[in-house]
């Protein structure tokens, strides 16, 4: 669980499904409004806050058990609304934002993943224009390139 995270938010696998039964508690803590801006958007998406009711919800799961259920693909978000940590379940992705302090750690080993994105309204327009999962899909095989 990331500290500074206020909400999660999961994209649902079966699109005609209602939520289950044995989920519908958590619409005590839904949040009606969802990311515009997502990592990776597939289906309609549901966003909850982080209560420890909730935590608690998702740290009773292991990551393979996002994988091809109702809920998956869990992102988790700051009070802002920016997306701290993003999966593709189904692929085994996980995309985390670096602070500096993580970034400069990792550069200390010898890891450095510098690249830059533009602004936040170039990011956006981006994301406007073009599929979201093509752009995703870029993103993963630049990254690829360069580490796999």
């Amino acid at each position: 669980m990331l500290p500074n995270s206020q909400f999660v938010e999961f994209n649902q696998l079966f699109l005609n499904e209602q939520l289950p039964n044995e989920l519908e508690w958590l619409n005590e803590f839904r949040v009606n409004s969802v990311a515009e801006h997502k990592i990776y958007q597939s289906g309609p998406a549901h966003r909850f806050e982080l209560t420890k009711p909730v935590k608690d919800f998702v740290l009773s799961k292991d990551f393979q058990d996002w994988r091809n259920t109702f809920f998956e693909d869990i992102s988790f978000f700051n009070s802002e609304g920016t997306e701290l940590l993003a999966t593709v379940s189904h692929e085994n992705y996980i995309v985390k934002l670096l602070t500096e302090d993580e970034r400069t750690q990792l550069k200390e080993k010898g890891i450095d993943f510098w690249c830059s994105w533009g602004t936040l309204d170039e990011v956006k327009s981006t994301t406007k224009s073009q599929n979201r999962k093509s752009t995703f899909k870029s993103i993963m095989d630049m990254l690829w390139a360069a580490f796999g």
